[in-house]
């Protein structure tokens, strides 16, 4: 061997050793054991390694360190413990609206409007692009708006975290079906939280990538089905109506990965003709001829929630490039992307007391973090992946996310009273699969909750 060969590979075990010193195992790494516990069922071992991490503990993960508890005990079954972290990390998160998010590299970015109108007309809305901003001088408004970043000086992984607006109506859904178990006020609390939630975040208009923005439809359908389940049907209409306006928004499908399911227009129908809403049910009969007929058989039924598989997560790993001064140099260069951790389910069917039902996607977080997030990481990376600085090439990118949030939640509503089991039917890549669910004796009678693995 060469004496040059040899000193490039004396090299490249020098960067690959840099590299191993300077690169923090990602989120995931550092809670696998947890994490490796929570698939196989094992709640108490997981809560006790999630309870010894020194990582979590650190006051700048408390936010982290809540929800993922949380929701260990809501698997365990312990709903009044759960429910009391679940509320600790909504109110600590609830501070969060004085700013929009935090960048791959752990930067907040705040939403900068100086605009005034010269006749004190009220506001135009925000800008949809680049054209319509530079254009307000013509429609007596002056000043600028935009995005701009709070720099930070600390590793990404050690600012405060922050719940990301994908994550952050899961922590109401979750508290809403502890009360279920314990207190059905607890439950009524929580839907108007995802009132409140749904406002900040349609103010907001995140501008993590280059879609357009549109309202989440899941955040007033979960509030619908929680207003429905306390015996509040006027506010669960409202709450249906603007999740289906949601549902219809033409930027829905590729900001969320969901269609209109036809659930949602059933609960328009059923809880119209509840409140004898005569106008509603017959303009809703005109718009969904296809259900119309059913809308005379409709049930309230038992709402049936089926959350599948875990959902994708954050990682990153590392490249060799070459820097174009110097063509014999190579340089490595960490990139964050996120991993898939299973594939998503196609199709659900219930089998109850030997009737089918349909149940339908209402939250893709496979979609979301595959395709949404992904996005957001690779606007973030491309701002500096130009910088040959070690500092850029090796950075510590934040990788932290709610670990245990299922990957899709499907939603169905059967009208058998008394189940003591259910057959899940589901299809994967073509392929149909089969599951047997017992159900508990005791469980309330408005709301199922389930959760099936591939």
């Amino acid at each position: 061997m060469s004496v040059f060969f040899r000193l490039k590979f004396v090299f490249i075990v020098a960067i690959f050793s840099f590299i191993s010193c300077s690169i923090k195992p990602t989120y995931y790494q550092s809670q696998k054991k947890a994490f490796d516990y929570y698939v196989q069922k094992k709640f108490d071992s997981s809560i006790a390694e999630i309870e010894s991490n020194k990582y979590l503990a650190k006051s700048f993960n408390k936010n982290l360190y809540h929800i993922e508890k949380a929701k260990l005990l809501f698997e365990n079954k312990q709903f009044d413990k759960a429910s009391k972290l679940f509320i600790k990390a909504s109110e600590n998160i609830e501070d969060w609206n004085t700013f929009y998010f935090r960048d791959l590299f752990g930067h907040k970015v705040y939403l900068n409007d100086t605009r005034y109108s010269i006749d004190k007309k009220p506001l135009p809305p925000p800008p949809k692009n680049f054209d319509e901003a530079m254009d307000q001088g013509a429609n007596g408004i002056r000043g600028s708006y935009g995005f701009v970043k709070q720099i930070t000086l600390k590793s990404p992984h050690k600012t405060e975290y922050i719940s990301a607006d994908y994550e952050r109506p899961l922590i109401n859904y979750y508290s809403g079906l502890c009360g279920l178990n314990i207190n059905k006020d607890l439950t009524l609390v929580e839907a108007k939280r995802l009132i409140l939630l749904y406002d900040r975040l349609n103010t907001r208009k995140t501008p993590f990538t280059n879609k357009t923005f549109s309202p989440n439809p899941f955040i007033q359908l979960c509030a619908g089905i929680f207003y429905e389940a306390t015996g509040n049907i006027n506010d669960a209409f409202i709450a249906y109506e603007k999740s289906l306006n949601d549902f219809e928004n033409e930027n829905c499908l590729i900001n969320y990965g969901l269609k209109t399911p036809n659930q949602m227009k059933l609960n328009l129908l059923r809880t119209s003709k509840l409140l004898r809403f005569d106008d509603k049910t017959l303009m809703y009969k005109n718009k969904f001829p296809e259900l119309a007929e059913l809308s005379d058989s409709i049930e309230e039924g038992i709402i049936v929630l089926i959350e599948v598989n875990h959902s994708p997560r954050k990682q990153f790993s590392y490249l060799e490039t070459i820097d174009s001064s110097h063509m014999e140099r190579p340089l490595f260069t960490s990139y964050p992307y996120i991993e898939k951790v299973s594939e998503p389910i196609d199709e659900i069917i219930i089998e109850a007391n030997n009737k089918k039902f349909d149940a339908e996607l209402i939250n893709n977080l496979q979609y979301m973090l595959t395709n949404v997030c992904a996005e957001r990481i690779k606007n973030d990376y491309n701002s500096i992946i130009n910088k040959y600085t070690v500092n850029d090439r090796f950075r510590n990118y934040d990788t932290r996310n709610w670990q245990t949030l299922p990957a899709q939640i499907f939603y169905s509503r059967i009208d058998s009273k008394k189940i003591s089991f259910l057959n899940i039917k589901y299809k994967v890549d073509n392929n149909w699969k089969y599951q047997k669910v017992e159900i508990a004796p005791t469980f309330n009678q408005k709301v199922i909750r389930i959760f099936i693995t591939d």
